[in-house]
């Protein structure tokens, strides 16, 4: 979980464990990423508690239009194509960065 604390006020030990994490969780999501392509059992990976449960398809309205995301077990689908991050569907549809959670509205659901 990435710390919400300034890193000004963290010690250097507080900051060192936190980059220990981050590094940890992305070497587990390479692991699992490779593992199901070589067709080895998966890593179970902490996911978000804000997100629904894969193959949950996640809908908004935007400029008109009705937006349909499914969440896959390992990212999502928009349009048929496959990406890692909600951040990075949402800067497809707006053309702009944007927090993924935010512009689908799923903030502070847990």
């Amino acid at each position: 979980m990435i710390s919400t604390t300034d890193p000004e006020s963290m010690t250097a030990e507080e900051r060192r464990l936190e980059v220990a994490s981050i590094l940890a969780r992305g070497l587990l999501r390479r692991l699992r990423v490779a593992g199901t392509a070589a067709g080895v059992a998966q890593i179970p990976v902490a996911t978000d508690p804000r997100l629904p449960s894969p193959g949950t398809a996640i809908t908004r309205k935007y400029k008109g239009r009705t937006i349909t995301v499914t969440v896959l077990p390992d990212g999502f689908e928009y349009k048929g194509e496959r990406y890692r991050s909600l951040t990075a569907v949402a800067k497809v549809i707006t053309g702009s960065h944007v927090n993924g959670f935010r512009f689908f509205k799923l903030e502070g659901k847990s």
